[in-house]
């Protein structure tokens, strides 16, 4: 049985999963492969003109597949009512070459919220922006992924006429349903970094004052300042690090204040503190296998990295050369104990050159990569990509823009739908790179999504 779908602004292949006992009274659950804000993202060269889609179980076997032409309309077949499944698409041009890619989270076949499960199919190696928008605007706020399923935005400025918008309040984006839904609002607190707890329920807010857990199931619980801090603002406006046993929010990367101190949180909520040789500011900061937490550059008087390990108070200096270099981002390189430095401007506000360290040298002498940005980027992210690296940074204007890096080594491009400043950039958990909230150049709130299917 097929039920038809009229929503006349979604141009999409349609799928019907027949769910066990299926009637008339008890309809099934129609799978929507949408294009989201890209109406026309079929039609662009080089056009798709079939769609291969299939219903995979959690272990990766395939359970359904089907294959149509975009617009048009097939089954599955039956799937029980109790099967965890997610659904991924692919669209080929004539070539049969995959030009665009969907892969939806993980749900119940039976348990969809909504009589329509909407799974977005975008371009392969660049931006799109999904259905929906977030209900109000946050400019350079913090934010991540919650519960493995949704993105959030919280603290910065809000943006007049995108109420609420004030830090203490959380946009969502449900990357299930692909809408917004209305999030919590956390009084007296202008979170300026955060951690989501290790078991995706909660989030740990900190500003300057003061740092609280707003958690789903129990409540908004206050934190004691943990011995090694005189306040929170030692640490506020740092970035978080996510390691296999703990998460770091490290004060030495914020660009407008030094700091020296680790926030350490640990998967049952506890917190600790580490400690620098040496305060730093607007430093790169990455977890590297098997080595640890390393801190690199922002001071020109002390050793050019700091490693943290994860049962350490005290980080230990690496031999390399001081490094000046404010704004960078910092991966994993491709061999053990090997960090990528990209972005970032040097002591004299020069582009900085990329450069690999290993950080198990003898003799520590950075490498320097061979190739450049086109601009000079600060605030900068990095993200490794099966295609290479991907860099997301602030401009001079302070615009944000990205960029693929190859194995050639060859820069491109990735031009974002909506240009804007100030907004959050976090790995989405169906294998996406978001970018969430933030302004347009007009100043006007950026509330679509953008995801990068690499």
């Amino acid at each position: 049985m097929q039920r038809p779908v009229t929503r006349s602004y979604l141009q999409a292949a349609l799928a019907c999963v027949l769910l066990a006992g299926c009637s008339e009274e008890d309809p099934p659950v129609v799978i929507e492969i949408t294009v989201g804000w890209e109406k026309l993202a079929f039609q662009d060269a080089p056009a798709v003109l079939t769609l291969d889609v299939a219903a995979i179980d959690p272990g990766e076997a395939v359970i359904a597949t089907a294959t149509t032409t975009p617009g048009g309309s097939f089954s599955l077949g039956e799937v029980p009512p109790d099967q965890l499944l997610r659904i991924e698409a692919h669209g080929r041009d004539a070539a049969g070459i995959e030009r665009m890619k969907a892969k939806s989270l993980v749900a119940l076949a039976g348990g969809i919220e909504s009589d329509l499960w909407p799974v977005f199919i975008q371009r392969t190696g660049a931006f799109a922006r999904p259905p929906g928008e977030l209900l109000h605007g946050h400019v350079n706020g913090v934010g991540g992924v919650l519960g493995e399923r949704f993105l959030f935005v919280t603290g910065g400025t809000g943006i007049p006429g995108s109420e609420p918008g004030e830090p203490g309040t959380i946009a969502y984006y449900d990357m299930l349903a692909l809408s917004s839904t209305a999030g919590a609002r956390v009084d007296n607190i202008a979170p300026r970094s955060l951690v989501v707890s290790a078991d995706g329920s909660a989030i740990l807010l900190i500003d300057d004052q003061r740092a609280v857990w707003v958690d789903f199931d129990v409540g908004v619980q206050e934190v004691e300042l943990p011995a090694g801090l005189t306040s929170f603002a030692d640490v506020a406006g740092g970035m978080t690090v996510d390691g296999p046993e703990a998460s770091f929010v490290v004060g030495a990367t914020r660009l407008e204040a030094p700091s020296d101190r680790v926030l350490v949180v640990f998967p049952d909520r506890s917190i600790g503190v580490a400690t620098l040789p040496a305060p730093r500011t607007g430093a790169a900061a990455t977890w590297i296998e098997n080595a640890g937490l390393a801190i690199a550059g922002g001071n020109d008087t002390v050793d050019g990295v700091d490693l943290l390990r994860i049962d350490a108070q005290q980080a230990q200096p690496i031999g390399f050369v001081a490094d000046p270099v404010v704004g960078a981002g910092a991966t994993a390189g491709e061999g053990a104990g090997e960090l990528v430095l990209v972005c970032g401007r040097d002591g004299a506000e020069m582009p900085a050159p990329a450069r690999l360290l290993n950080l198990s040298c003898t003799q520590c002498e950075p490498t320097m990569l061979d190739f450049a940005l086109p601009e000079a980027l600060d605030r900068c992210s990095v993200y490794n990509g099966p295609n290479g690296f991907i860099v997301v940074g602030a401009d001079g204007t302070g615009e944000m823009r990205a960029f693929l890096i190859n194995s050639v080594p060859e820069v491109s491009e990735i031009a974002l739908r909506d240009r804007r400043r100030g907004a959050v950039v976090a790995p989405a958990p169906n294998g996406t790179l978001a970018v969430i909230g933030g302004e347009k150049l007009d100043g006007t709130p950026a509330l679509t999504i953008e995801s990068l299917m690499p």
